[in-house]
């Protein structure tokens, strides 16, 4: 039985409706893409770098003990020229025996400044943070 080219179209059809599934082409929607970086692994003191967190912790842990009127707790390091300040958001939570809290820092560089949320938690002086990401706001 000979093919017809209704059946031959109809086949190359398919093939390419089949190829452009399979070519892993995409499309980005605005607003439902996250722009963070994947695939990197983040220090334990993110969004902090390594030689600013002895200088940002305890602001980190005032910010965390902070009454809620208490203005944000300010950190400075020389030695990098980066400072900052950190706020706490929300109330004091726990966490594993831990006292936590939603926080809000600003680290700023060379005249720029970049906002980083998170939560951190203090015990026995220690602090952890978790969740730390670009701000995005209220």
């Amino acid at each position: 039985m000979a093919s017809t080219p209704r059946r031959e179209g109809f086949a190359l059809l398919a093939v390419g409706a089949l190829a452009l599934a399979l070519s892993g082409c995409s499309m980005s929607i605005p607003g439902l893409i996250d722009r963070t970086p994947i695939g990197s692994v983040k220090s334990a003191n993110y969004p902090f770098a390594s030689e600013d967190w002895p200088k940002a912790e305890p602001a980190l842990i005032a910010a965390i003990r902070a009454d809620a009127a208490d203005d944000p707790a300010l950190w400075n390091n020389a030695g990098t020229g980066r400072k900052g300040s950190v706020a706490a958001v929300g109330a004091r939570f726990n966490r594993a025996g831990a006292t936590c809290r939603a926080f809000v820092a600003r680290i700023g560089e060379d005249g720029e400044t970049r906002a980083v949320q998170g939560d951190a938690c203090e015990k026995a002086g220690a602090v952890t943070i978790s969740g730390g990401a670009p701000f995005r706001g209220v």
